[in-house]
């Protein structure tokens, strides 16, 4: 009998021991978690190791010691592609934010192409993010052409996804997802363990198809082609208006489609005209000629600023046969 008490009240000891340990681990959220791993191996805030790169907030300067901000970081490199990975855990006047952060980078001779995709929380309970798409491309380090769009992105209660699609959003979810992986094996920390929502583990069961390029509803701007044409030199060109989605600025000129560069390509203000959908281009040097454009559904007709609305207005519905430009979205941008 005695041996029974025995037996039982040390069962009863490990259960509370147990249950004491769960609970202490619970206690800790995701963020203190992390950096309660992190601390064991940090060196001056810092983890440099192989593809590793990892920085921390130095405690005297945190306002909330447990939830300071933090950057981990993956870089990997493969001949021309360079593909850096971030996931950062930012606390800012005690506002959270998570971000998962892709940028991969291709070089091919003197030109080098810089695609970004970025995932930032909107809301305290880290369910809403934000998508950012940005394309840049840089030629003998001079930047030369550039596309952005945004998104969201929502986890539901009951784990559905909401998204907004963008190019290379599905390999950014599966480097975000690798990152994690590998940060969880390598600092022996369990997500699972915590209030953690794995947003790439999420997202990456889904079927997202591959975009190759913006789709209009994401783009900040709406960009309109001219008809490929051929100069007295043999070469392709396009002139192009590529207007903000507010119409108050866009950028204005010409491509030329064998050199892959451009023959001009300004910034440009947008003034409002006395009919709708009709503004003057206002360039900030003194320009050879001054230009308006009519806006008519998919249609960006440019006439000479000398033009009446009344002239511009009428000629537009008569084929627009006195626009010195026709420029369309459906058009080819090449």
């Amino acid at each position: 009998m005695k041996k029974t008490i025995q037996f039982l009240l040390g069962l009863f000891l490990i259960v509370i021991m147990i249950g004491c340990k769960e609970k202490t681990v619970n206690n800790l959220d995701f963020w203190s978690a992390t950096l309660q791993a992190l601390d064991l191996k940090l060196e001056n805030n810092r983890y440099v190791k192989g593809n590793w790169d990892i920085q921390v907030q130095d405690q005297s300067q945190a306002e909330d010691e447990s939830h300071r901000s933090l950057l981990i970081r993956q870089v990997h490199t493969n001949k021309d592609i360079k593909e850096t990975i971030t996931y950062s855990l930012q606390n800012n006047d005690r506002k959270k934010q998570i971000s998962y952060i892709y940028v991969k980078s291709e070089t091919n001779q003197e030109n080098r192409y810089d695609y970004t995709v970025e995932l930032q929380s909107i809301d305290e309970s880290y369910q809403s993010y934000k998508i950012t798409y940005q394309y840049e491309k840089y030629q003998s380090g001079n930047y030369k052409d550039g596309k952005e769009a945004n998104g969201k992105l929502m986890i539901h209660n009951d784990d559905q996804i909401q998204y907004d699609n963008v190019p290379l959003l599905k390999e950014a979810i599966s480097a975000y997802l690798s990152l994690l992986n590998d940060f969880q094996k390598e600092f022996d920390i369990h997500y699972q363990d915590y209030d953690f929502i794995n947003l790439p583990e999420l997202v990456n069961r889904l079927d997202i198809p591959e975009l190759k390029t913006v789709s209009e509803e994401a783009s900040l701007t709406t960009d309109y082609y001219e008809q490929v044409h051929i100069n007295a030199k043999g070469f392709q060109l396009i002139s192009f208006l590529k207007v903000n989605k507010d119409i108050t600025s866009a950028q204005f000129g010409t491509y030329n489609v064998e050199r892959e560069d451009y023959e001009s390509n300004v910034t440009v203000t947008l003034e409002k005209r006395d009919i709708e959908n009709c503004y003057d281009i206002i360039q900030k040097n003194d320009p050879d000629v001054n230009y308006a454009v009519y806006f008519d559904k998919e249609a960006a007709y440019v006439y000479l600023q000398s033009f009446t609305d009344q002239e511009i207005k009428d000629d537009s519905v008569d084929q627009a046969s006195k626009a010195s430009f026709i420029l369309k979205t459906t058009n080819p941008s090449y």
